[in-house]
């Protein structure tokens, strides 16, 4: 008489154990550090030898596939100059607004932004900052300038790309894989 008793718990422990596996099926878990919302993204440069700052900056409130276009402020380079550079990244959708830069620097090991240029905007860049493996994270730059010209600055932020890849600490992109957060491209004037 007990050996019925254990079967038929056994077939509900089953039962009740499809159902919860039927429940659960089709979930996906949340991802882990999902990519930043940026509304608002500002590089400020300051002349190493004195004058006046320029700001390139991009604020976009109602997001990529908002109704709105993203605003831009771009003030001109001058030629020949050295310029010590801050990245600012604000989330301006939330109220506290939420720094990014912040948050970017808690998680430094996992964060890299990207300075690239197109066109005639001859500039380079040099890293000046570094997370604690002394591999570079790219809030705070030096920019030189080159003759006059005019072309592209484009800035780009990755999460957790290949830092030890090579030419990735130097600044090249290429093999840097990871999960793009956020680009912005300015259109620049050296003059």
């Amino acid at each position: 008489m007990l050996l019925p008793k254990k079967i038929a718990a056994g077939i509900a422990t089953i039962i009740s154990l499809s159902f919860f596996l039927l429940a659960c099926e089709g979930e996906t878990p949340p991802m882990q550090n999902p990519p930043k919302e940026i509304t608002t993204f500002s590089y400020t440069l300051v002349p190493t030898s004195g004058g006046a700052d320029a700001v390139l900056s991009y604020e976009d409130l109602d997001g990529e596939s908002g109704a709105n276009p993203p605003s831009f402020l771009i003030e001109p380079l001058k030629a020949n100059t050295s310029y010590t550079g801050t990245i600012i990244l604000l989330n301006k959708r939330v109220n506290p607004v939420a720094n990014i830069t912040s948050e970017i620097n808690a998680e430094a090991e996992d964060y890299q932004l990207f300075y690239e240029t197109e066109g005639g905007a001859n500039a380079t860049f040099t890293y000046t900052d570094q997370d604690n493996n002394g591999n570079p994270i790219g809030i705070t730059t030096t920019l030189t300038t080159g003759n006059s010209g005019s072309g592209k600055i484009k800035i780009s932020l990755l999460y957790q790309p290949e830092k030890d890849a090579s030419g990735v600490s130097s600044g090249d992109i290429a093999n840097a894989a990871g999960r793009t957060d956020k680009v912005v491209s300015f259109d620049v004037l050296i003059q």
